[in-house]
Formats: C-alpha cells, structure tokens, sequence
C-alpha cells in the first residue's frame, strides 16, 4: 500500500528490495503474475496492465479489465467488462498486440460464454470460469497444434467441463462432444 493508502503493484526478489512499479501518479495498481523473462502482468486502475522493461506499463486493453497470468512467450490472459455485467475471457497476443475474446473462437452452438482466462502455461493451455447452459464451469483451452503464432491460436478447441469426481466428463473439440474416461491414477503424468 502506498504512502496515500492505494494499492500498489511491486516487484521482489531475494537478492533485490522490494521496489514498487510504476505507474502514473495517483492509480491504484495490483501485479498478478511474472513470468521467466522477468514480464509482469496485473492492472492500473481497473484496467490490464503489462510492466516490461522496468518501465511504466502498457494498458493493454481500453475497458474495465484484468490481466491474469502470462507465459514464457508473452501471451497473455484475464478478464475484460466492455459494458457493466459483460465479462469476457481473453488472450492478448503480443505481436500482434490484440486481444482474442476466447468465446469467439469456440465452435458455434458450444453455449459457452468464457468470463475469466486465469491462467495460461508455455503450452498454450488456458484455464479458466465460464458459464455452460447458465451454469458456471471451470474450463481447459489447449491450441489445436504446438505453434502459438495468432493464426493457430484461433483453433483453441477443447473445453472441459463435468468432472466433479473420478468419474470422466466431456470435451468439446471439433469434431464435437468426446467422453473423457474416468480418472487413472496410471495416467496422472501422461500428455495432455
């Protein structure tokens, strides 16, 4: 917290103080994640927000929003209300410095609406809160190929949903829905 008692995003290592980021005078700011290259990502007053460089932040998106998490490559994902009560997940892609709102690319009828992106690994995987048939859900994205380039990502295809316990759920991909089979402890380090 700052000296005027607002919220404010810092950064801390072991081998460095803990040193506040900047922004400009007078915003409240959170930082939410860091990834390898030392990239951080949150928001300044209500709005995502990217530090890199050591620099004042990129806003990354012109409506109330969020950023979540970001990978190795600098993707990044959150949350992002263009009107009140419309919240969507979105990946923001750097280059070409845009933002995918992850609903659009799901195939048409899937009835999802994706509300919050809270996390993204190096692979690509995207988890987050969605709402399936007015239901909120947890959900999975994984691109449809390795390459993360935006002409790939818009193949983001698989959507889990349904596991409460050990007993399987359903994925939507594009060739529609697919059992997932129940849960193999065998099975807990193989691929995805």
């Amino acid at each position: 917290i700052g000296s005027n008692g607002q919220s404010k995003a810092f950064h801390w290592s072991p081998y460095a103080p803990m040193n506040a980021l900047p922004t400009a005078a007078g915003r409240e700011s959170a930082a939410n994640a860091i990834n390898d290259n030392g990239e951080i990502v949150g928001k300044v007053g209500g709005y995502a927000a990217l530090w890199s460089g050591g620099g004042f932040p990129l806003m990354i998106a012109n409506s109330q929003s969020e950023a979540l998490d970001i990978n190795v490559h600098g993707q990044i994902v959150g949350w992002i209300e263009p009107a009140p009560g419309d919240r969507h997940a979105f990946l923001y892609l750097r280059p070409p410095g845009a933002i995918v709102l992850l609903t659009s690319i799901l195939p048409a009828g899937s009835n999802w609406i994706l509300q919050s992106a809270n996390g993204i690994n190096d692979k690509g995987q995207i988890v987050g809160l969605g709402i399936y048939n007015g239901v909120a859900h947890a959900y999975r994205l994984r691109p449809a190929i390795r390459d993360l380039s935006a002409t790939i990502v818009a193949q983001v295809v698989s959507i889990v949903f349904g596991i409460r316990d050990d007993s399987g759920g359903l994925q939507i991909g594009p060739l529609g829905p697919m059992p997932i089979p129940p849960w193999n402890p065998m099975r807990v380090n193989a691929p995805l």
